[in-house]
Parts: C-alpha cells; sequence; structure tokens
C-alpha cells in the first residue's frame, strides 16, 4: 500500500538514496541580503530567499486530489494533508465516493499509519526507510513538508553555485552541484517573487533523474505558493497534487499529530 492509496510499487528507487538526500538536504545559513527589484541577485542572495520563503511556511493544509501515473496505468484519489514545520505531517487519502483509504500521522519521531483497506495499523520510528513504505518514495519528513509547500531545500556545502537568467522573462535558474560533482541540482524561479517553479536533481553521468514543477500560485504576503504540485521521473512516472484548498500559517484546530488508533485494528510494529 502506498500514500496514494493503491497498490502499487514504491517510487523510492526512482532515484538512489545518497542522490535524493542530497537534494532534499537542508541549506546552510547565509546572511540576509537584500535585493532591489529589476537587479540580478547574488548567488549568495537567491540561496537566502529561497530559503527565507521555506521556511515562512510553518504550518499549512491543502485539500483536493491527487494521482498517480505509471506503469501500471493511472489511478486518482483525493487528499487531505496538514503540516506544521518542520516535520510534523498527517496525511488522509481517499478513494472514490470519499471513502478512507490511508491515514498517515507523525509527531516528527514517530509514524502512525492506518491502512483501511488492510483493516491493518503501523506504528514505529518516522525513518526514511518506514515513511518510503508508505509515501513511495525515499525522503524524510523534512523533505516531504517542503515539497508539499512548493520548496527545494538546496544541496548543502555545495562545490560549485551558479546563477544564470533563464529563457523565460522574469525567471532565474540557481545550479549548484555537489562536492565531487556528483548530483546536480537546477532550481528555476520567479525574479521578483521568488516562487519556485521548477526543479531538476540528476546524477551526472547516470541516468538516474527526477523533475519537480509547481503552478498556480497563491499568495500567501510576502511569498506565494502553489496548488498544483508535479513530480516526474526518468521511469516516466508521474505524481501530480491538486489542490482546490490551499492555506498556508492557518491555526490547525484539535491535535492532527496526535495518533489515534482505532480500537480492534491490530497494529504491526514497523523496524
Amino acid at each position: 500500500m502506498s500514500l496514494f492509496g493503491f497498490s502499487i510499487k514504491p517510487l523510492g528507487a526512482m532515484l538512489t538514496l545518497a542522490a535524493l538526500g542530497i537534494w532534499l538536504s537542508a541549506c546552510s545559513t547565509l546572511p540576509q541580503q537584500s535585493v532591489t527589484i529589476g537587479e540580478l541577485p547574488t548567488a549568495a542572495q537567491a540561496v537566502q530567499r529561497l530559503e527565507d520563503r521555506r521556511r515562512f511556511v510553518r504550518s499549512f493544509l491543502m485539500r483536493g486530489e491527487i494521482s498517480f501515473e505509471g506503469e501500471q496505468g493511472e489511478v486518482n484519489g483525493e487528499h487531505l494533508i496538514q503540516g506544521s514545520y518542520p516535520n510534523r505531517l498527517r496525511a488522509e487519502i481517499m478513494g472514490p465516493f470519499s471513502r478512507p483509504v490511508l491515514l498517515l500521522v507523525s509527531d516528527g519521531a514517530w509514524l502512525y499509519v492506518l491502512d483501511y483497506q488492510a483493516n491493518k495499523a503501523f506504528w514505529g520510528r518516522a525513518s526514511r526507510r518506514n515513511l518510503a513504505r508508505f509515501v513511495g518514495l525515499d525522503l524524510s519528513l523534512e523533505e516531504i513538508y517542503a515539497l508539499l509547500t512548493g520548496n527545494v531545500p538546496l544541496v548543502k556545502n555545495a562545490h560549485s553555485v551558479k546563477l544564470s537568467r533563464a529563457p523565460q522573462a522574469e525567471r532565474l535558474i540557481l545550479e549548484l552541484a555537489a562536492q565531487g560533482g556528483v548530483v546536480g541540482q537546477a532550481v528555476t524561479f520567479d525574479s521578483t517573487r521568488f516562487d519556485v517553479v521548477s526543479a531538476r536533481i540528476g546524477e551526472w553521468g547516470g541516468e538516474n533523474e527526477m523533475e519537480a514543477s509547481f503552478k498556480d500560485f497563491e499568495a500567501a504576503s510576502p511569498f506565494s505558493y502553489p496548488r498544483k504540485i508535479s513530480l516526474n521521473d526518468s521511469r516516466e512516472r508521474k505524481i501530480l497534487l491538486n489542490c482546490d484548498e490551499l492555506s498556508i500559517n492557518p491555526v490547525l484546530a484539535g491535535a492532527p499529530f496526535d495518533p489515534q488508533p482505532l480500537k480492534g485494528v491490530p497494529v504491526e510494529l514497523l523496524p
């Protein structure tokens, strides 16, 4: 069972653990610097502004449709996802007629998953390995939180950093490479609002590659965040989140990140 509510193969194999870990690792903090509108910022200024945008999201709530396209065809469902910075998440996945399929709750350290179809629950540490079993991607909670809010934590201590103008008007491209040039990363963003519109990661000389795109932005002053998120890999698999409702920094009611196990449902302990 995957987070998308269907019996499909996990997507964690689409990139190596090292590549994804480097791509979505936290960026080192750089001094705050202002940027004049219309003026090309320095690479350091761009990194800082993109990280400011990522850290601005202290909580979120999104509701809408989710779909997956892969070797086994296309499947669709509905989602309600809530998050609290930096790594608390609650994801409810529904199938046809809004029937519950999967519930995933994490307080940042522990993970509780309820598989409605199998009438079984799972409990254990919120490790990459355990998350990949249900989410389908080999990511940490912090990395999932960032992607869901249209952000891409940048390569930490990058060996090379380059900022240039994109072919599209008002857009810039930030290119980073890890030490040794093993992993390359390119992030395209709006030069005024610093909205991330796309990102690409690839192993230099290898076949593994992943792309992310973000569209339909909603203002949340001083930034804006996407209602539509698309992830594609080199094996032509695609995940699409389309949000009818998106709230940035809302007050989340109740205790959404505290698991409430259902009585009578067997629980399997995760390693």
